[in-house]
C-alpha cells in the first residue's frame, strides 16, 4: 500500500471551520473493532463536525479495503457539506490486523 499524505492545504481546509475542535490519537487497536472505536465513539461529534481529518497508520501489507467500511460508515452519518480528508501511512512493525488512527474534528458547536 502506498501512503496517502495529508499536506498543509488539507490541514488548512479542515482548520478553517469556526467553532470547537476535538482531537484524539488512538493506541494500537485491532482493525476488527475500528468501527466501534472510531465511528461509535465519535458518532455525536462526527454528525456535528464541519471538518474531519482522519489519519490511519497501517501495516505496509494492509489493504485500504480494511478501512473502507469504516470510511463508508462515516460518510453515511456526516452532513453532505462536511469536509472530510483522510490519509494513511505504513509501518512495517505494526501487526497486519491492527492499526492506529488520529482524528481531528472541527467546526463543532459548544461541547457538553
Amino acid at each position: 500500500m502506498n501512503n496517502i499524505d495529508i499536506d498543509s492545504a488539507d490541514r488548512k481546509t479542515i482548520n478553517a471551520h469556526k467553532g470547537y475542535t476535538v482531537g484524539f490519537n488512538s493506541e494500537m487497536i485491532p482493525i476488527s473493532i475500528l468501527d466501534t472505536e472510531l465511528v461509535d465513539r465519535f458518532k455525536n461529534h462526527l454528525i456535528k463536525a464541519k471538518g474531519i481529518l482522519i489519519y490511519f497508520t497501517l501495516n505496509e501489507e494492509q489493504s485500504l479495503h480494511s478501512i473502507g467500511d469504516v470510511m463508508e460508515q462515516i460518510n453515511d452519518i456526516i452532513s453532505s457539506d462536511t469536509d472530510i480528508i483522510f490519509g494513511t501511512e505504513t509501518e512495517g512493525d505494526i501487526e497486519l490486523d491492527k492499526c492506529r488512527f488520529n482524528i481531528l474534528l472541527t467546526g463543532l458547536e459548544k461541547i457538553s
